[in-house]
């Protein structure tokens, strides 16, 4: 988190190969980058690990900015919330080459959010994998989904 308010507006935050445990909250436009591998699905072999170890109480990463990138991590963390939530009213949210598994949601798209990517992402274990709720103008492509117990892809007519 510190790093993520420290850096300028539209600026990046590379992430060490490493096991972090904390919740994001991502409040302006920015690019969170770990290992972002090949152009196959998922993380690259040096991705960190983020796992969240608070007591649930909000998102893993919490994107409440407008064209923020979160890439190239492995994310567990148990949790009833959306492990990667883009916000009410975002846009322009890029979701790549991560690794979630073992949540509630793994990605969750939140009504009036709009022009988001979710791509190449491993999402897998999870109750629910990756849902659009009551957004608009997406892309959700190239993932591979498995093995979420009560669905992979949701399309909901509101929350996330």
């Amino acid at each position: 988190q510190d790093a993520v308010n420290a850096v300028a507006e539209g600026g990046t935050v590379n992430v060490a190969a490493g096991n972090y445990d904390e919740q994001i909250d991502i409040g302006k436009s920015l690019v969170l980058e770990g290992d972002v591998g090949d152009m196959s699905a998922g993380p690259g072999p040096n991705a960190p690990v983020i796992n969240d170890t608070s007591l649930c109480d909000n998102r893993t990463v919490n994107i409440n900015a407008n064209d923020v990138t979160v890439e190239g991590f492995i994310m567990t963390t148990q949790c009833i919330y959306a492990t990667i939530r883009v916000a009410n009213g975002i846009t322009g949210a890029q979701i790549l080459d991560n690794d979630i598994s073992n949540n509630w949601t793994a990605v969750g798209l939140s009504p009036n959010s709009t022009g988001s990517t979710v791509m190449r992402n491993l999402v897998h274990n999870n109750v629910y994998g990756i849902t659009v709720g009551g957004s608009q103008n997406n892309t959700v492509s190239n993932n591979e989904v498995y093995d979420n117990a009560s669905g992979g892809i949701l399309f909901k007519c509101g929350g996330e």
